[in-house]
């Protein structure tokens, strides 16, 4: 890493420097178990003051997003006020998930899903492609800024038409679906083909028992939403994205008691499902990233770093009041068309 500007730079380009950026996060080592699960650099620069990045590596498997900004909240409090600052502020976190994730098979999914995801116990591999083809091209990733103006403009564009028995669109679904359509546009694609977007719900309020705020884990359930790809290009896109999205999470989680119920299906759809026609979100404007303050003021950029998708966003509420950062990693011959798409639709609301 080089100079203080060097480093403010990186805070202000829209265009990821994706290598200056992965040298500032450590490497976990998980290729086989038993793995470490967090690691923590921290980063000044070589010449000049005023900047420093910390860069935070969490192994999936054991936290979900909101897991990790649960932890970040409680450290960053205990570095800028002390460890009695967590009393009554941070909820002390719970383990135990024995009691609280509970599915009538579970042994049998587990072993169904690591059979998937890790063959080789104790060595840990990605699963095989399940693309016919492999896509090489470059991948780069791009933020962009909504303002709360926009998010509401764009939702009245997300209103159930008459006759739909569905919810107002909410900000993640609003976010997800501009996405999803812009990057259908910004795509050769034939009209007749099917597209897919996974959104990844939180479950924690939906259990019952409901887990608590201290839980500490993953607790999210994948959902898979299906449009057509002429529909997602037409007049109305964005409001067919969102259509798909919602009545994906109601068919999965809000038509049961058991946000559970039905997971042994999940990869059935990933391995249906080409990459090409995947796209994914990560992360929430929900996390509040930028009220992480270690005792040095808020931060003036955060990032996910690590992308384990080709066509992948992460959403985190942003520095002003009611907008929302948008982080697209898209292969690069895309995110031209992408960024005109995103810009014009979110604009034009």
């Amino acid at each position: 890493m080089g100079g203080a500007d060097d480093m403010r730079r990186l805070a202000r380009e829209e265009e990821h420097d994706t290598e200056a950026f992965s040298q500032l996060v450590p490497d976990l080592d998980v290729a086989q178990l038993p793995a470490r699960v967090l690691a923590v650099q921290v980063t000044r620069p070589a010449a000049g003051h005023g900047a420093v990045a910390v860069g935070v590596t969490i192994l999936h498997a054991v936290a979900d997003g909101q897991a990790v900004w649960q932890f970040m909240r409680a450290w960053s409090t205990a570095s800028r006020a002390g460890a009695a600052a967590l009393v009554g502020l941070v909820p002390p976190p719970t383990f135990d998930r024995s009691p609280i994730l509970q599915h009538p098979i579970a042994a049998e999914l587990s072993r169904t899903f690591l059979r998937f995801f890790a063959p080789a116990l104790p060595l840990l591999r990605s699963p095989p492609s399940t693309s016919s083809t492999v896509d090489t091209a470059p991948q780069i990733r791009r933020t962009f800024v909504l303002t709360a103006d926009q998010i509401r403009s764009l939702k009245q564009q997300c209103v159930p038409q008459s006759g739909q028995s569905l919810p107002p669109a909410s900000t993640y679904v609003t976010i997800s679906s501009l996405v999803w359509a812009s990057i259908v546009r910004a795509k050769s694609m034939d009209h007749a083909d099917d597209t897919h977007f996974m959104v990844a719900a939180d479950c924690r309020r939906r259990l019952r028992p409901a887990p608590g705020e201290g839980y500490f884990g993953n607790c999210i359930r994948p959902c898979f939403a299906r449009a057509n790809v002429g529909e997602l290009r037409g007049e109305g896109g964005v409001a067919r994205a969102a259509a798909a999205i919602r009545e994906r999470v109601r068919e999965d989680l809000e038509r049961t008691s058991d946000p559970l119920e039905g997971m042994e299906r999940v990869l059935d759809v990933v391995r249906g499902v080409p990459r090409e026609r995947l796209t994914s979100v990560a992360s929430s404007h929900r996390f509040m990233a930028y009220e992480t303050d270690f005792g040095w003021g808020a931060p003036s950029r955060v990032e996910l770093v690590s992308m384990f998708a080709a066509e992948l966003v992460t959403l985190l509420g942003a520095k002003q009041a009611g907008a929302v950062q948008v982080s697209v990693a898209l292969r690069r011959h895309l995110m031209e068309a992408f960024a005109a798409n995103f810009l014009a639709l979110a604009g034009s609301s």
